[in-house]
């Protein structure tokens, strides 16, 4: 299960099977577009891409395992407590090693495929 939130008061989960049915909803009326993986793979194994507008942070409550790949642009991830922080360029990626919350900021805007 990925866990996402765009404000720490507001908790999401949306579970990794289904494919984030209300996720995509919710993300866009938070100013992040979400978009399919139009790769040919199975729909219920694709991972979703989420554009994100310039200074807009999406942040993910139960980072741990999730791999996070920038396709576009460029984003910031800071988890919390921790005092290095990651910046990705198109093309680069993270596999998350903490537990502690992540933000994603985006630089410049851009676009994260999390799995």
């Amino acid at each position: 299960m990925i866990a996402l939130q765009t404000n720490p008061s507001l908790p999401v989960t949306a579970p990794d099977t289904g494919l984030f049915t209300g996720l995509y909803r919710w993300l866009g009326q938070l100013g992040a577009t979400p978009t399919r993986v139009s790769d040919g793979t199975n729909a219920a194994t694709e991972a979703p891409t989420i554009q994100i507008r310039q200074r807009t942070t999406l942040w993910v409550s139960q980072p741990y395992g999730c791999h996070v790949e920038c396709t576009e642009g460029t984003l910031w991830l800071t988890f919390d407590g921790e005092q290095q922080d990651l910046i990705l360029e198109r093309g680069e990626s993270h596999t998350c090693t903490k537990k502690s919350r992540l933000a994603i900021h985006a630089i410049a805007a851009g676009t994260v495929r999390l799995s």
